[in-house]
């Protein structure tokens, strides 16, 4: 992440709440002109806001809408992560 501005999307994998309810973190990160990192992390599904710096509430609705665009995909890679990750478990 070394450009400016340049927004870059990572992702857990499959998640569980005190509930059992399944989600998946993802976060949103870009190199501000100071130098330092904005990030908003939200949850999937819901598209509830988990920690947002830097990102105005514009940006932030956006990203909720590309979250809601994108819902099923993103789920179907945290399943791919998770399926991995419980080989080495």
């Amino acid at each position: 992440m070394d450009n400016n501005g340049e927004v870059s999307m990572t992702h857990s994998g499959v998640l569980h709440d005190k509930e059992g309810k399944a989600f998946v973190c993802v976060r949103f990160e870009r190199k501000n002109e100071k130098g330092s990192i904005d990030e908003v992390e939200m949850r999937v599904p819901g598209g509830k806001v988990l920690k947002n710096a830097g990102f105005t509430e514009d940006e932030v609705h956006q990203i909720v809408a590309y979250l809601k665009e994108n819902e099923e995909e993103i789920k179907k890679k945290a399943k791919e992560i998770s399926s991995i990750l419980h080989i080495f478990s």
